[in-house]
């Protein structure tokens, strides 16, 4: 799977499984109710895009976010 879309559905958290998605290159769960993601995004190698527009990320959680995603990782946040 490259593309996962779970937007919009009220989540507070994504499961550590997430980080088993190798081929994943754009996560979109923006509109959701997360204040963070969890630690193993670190292993999402192939990310280029993530979106987590419309959720309550601190700017702290943010920075921590961006540190765990490749650096050519797009983080759409706004």
């Amino acid at each position: 799977m490259k593309y996962l879309d779970i937007s919009g559905n009220g989540l507070t958290s994504l499961p550590d499984e997430i980080g088993s998605l190798l081929l994943l290159e754009e996560l979109n769960v923006g509109g959701n109710k997360l204040s963070n993601l969890p630690a193993s995004i670190s292993k999402l190698q192939n990310l280029k895009q993530l979106n987590i527009i419309g959720n309550p990320i601190s700017k702290e959680d943010l920075a921590t976010i961006k540190s765990l995603v490749p650096a050519s990782c797009n983080v759409i946040f706004y």
